[in-house]
This record gives structure tokens, C-alpha cells and sequence, in this order.
């Protein structure tokens, strides 16, 4: 077993995921805020009460889960691409706020980010949105990566793409978990079949 499996499985054995309950309740709440209104409306026509929270605490514990493993390997700045409704960038800040340290830069071609959220001073002082594709956010990057986040484009190739345009910036040293990815299809299984194989031209980082 792997650090990064034994990781996951201490995450999930542990009530709090491996955060103080201080941390935690931070977190989850930002989802609280953004989410949970709407889920609970999309949830409820089709799903009974108990089928619904279940749902909801999944949802909850897949933004909890990657501020855990940024606690867990003391990653402090992240390049996020896929912004949305900027729940996950959002969770970051507030693991950055616990530490006093740390910055996410998030890019999305859609501007979809809660301007609520996003326009409170103290998350803009951990936060840039950037709306664009990586190929120019990553322009924007002038410090060491220590995780890169991918939730944009889907299609084939594109995860490839990405990296290769945060590669620009020779600042970077990308720490990936390729088990942390959910294999929702073929093409994506390629394209990370083809970042292995591409490991020493992207100074790629496995965390193992």
C-alpha cells in the first residue's frame, strides 16, 4: 500500500477526514452556503429524505476530501482548472485561512463563480478567478504549483492540454494522485495512461 492509498483509507475510516473539527465545519459550510439549497430542490422530487441526504453528504465530502489530502501532504498552492461555482476553490481558501498560508489560482472559460463568495475581501486575498482557459490563466501563475486540479474540459486530450500549458511556468512542480481520479470513461482512462508515460518531460510528481 502506498501513501497516497493509506491516505485515502485513513480518510475514510476517520469521523472528521483527518481535519480539527474547526477546519471541517469551515469547509463543509461553504458548500452548505453554495450548494445545499439547490441540491436539496434537485434531490427531493426524485429521491426520498433519506436518499437525499446521503446523496448531499457525498457531494459535501468530495470538496472536504482534496483540502484533506492538501492538508495531509502540506500542499499549499493549487491551480484549479474547472472553476464552476468556484465550491472547491472556495473550500481551498478556507484550509488557507486555517494555515495562514497558500493561494488558488481557478479558471474557467464560463463565468458561473458565486460573485458573492468570491467578492468577500478575505477570499480574494487566497483566490484568483481568471476567466479563460489554461492556456492563458496559466500565465498568471508566478509561484510554485503544488497541486493541480482538473474539472474542465472532458474531451479527450484536453486533460493533457492542460498540463501542458501550466508546464509553461517553469515555477512548477506538479503533485498529482492518479488514484484520486474518477474513471468516468474510456477516453479519460488514455488520457491519464498518457501522462504516465509523459512523466519526466512534465516533472510530474505521483503522490506515493
Amino acid at each position: 500500500m502506498n501513501s497516497l492509498e493509506k491516505f485515502l483509507e485513513d480518510y475514510y475510516k476517520s469521523e472528521n477526514h483527518l481535519l480539527d473539527d474547526t477546519l471541517l465545519t469551515e469547509v463543509s459550510s461553504v458548500f452548505d452556503e453554495i450548494n445545499l439549497e439547490k441540491q436539496i430542490k434537485k434531490l427531493s422530487s426524485r429521491m426520498s429524505p433519506s436518499e437525499v441526504n446521503k446523496t448531499i453528504e457525498q457531494d459535501r465530502n468530495r470538496f472536504i476530501l482534496l483540502v484533506s489530502l492538501a492538508n495531509h501532504y502540506n500542499l499549499k498552492n493549487v491551480f484549479e482548472v474547472g472553476t464552476a461555482d468556484g465550491c472547491q476553490a472556495f473550500s481551498f481558501v478556507k484550509y488557507f485561512q486555517h494555515i495562514n498560508a497558500g493561494h488558488i489560482w481557478t479558471c474557467d472559460i464560463e463565468n458561473t463563480i458565486n460573485k458573492s463568495f468570491y467578492n468577500r475581501e478575505e477570499v480574494k486575498q487566497k483566490c484568483i478567478f481568471i476567466k479563460s482557459d489554461s492556456s492563458i490563466a496559466t500565465n498568471s501563475v508566478s509561484e510554485k504549483v503544488d497541486l493541480f486540479f482538473i474539472d474542465g474540459d472532458h474531451r479527450r486530450g484536453a486533460v493533457v492540454s492542460d498540463i501542458k500549458n501550466l508546464k509553461k511556468n517553469t515555477r512548477v512542480t506538479i503533485a498529482f494522485g492518479f488514484s484520486m481520479i474518477t474513471i468516468k470513461d474510456s477516453g479519460v482512462m488514455r488520457k491519464f495512461t498518457t501522462l504516465k508515460t509523459m512523466k519526466n518531460s512534465i516533472n510530474l510528481k505521483e503522490l506515493n
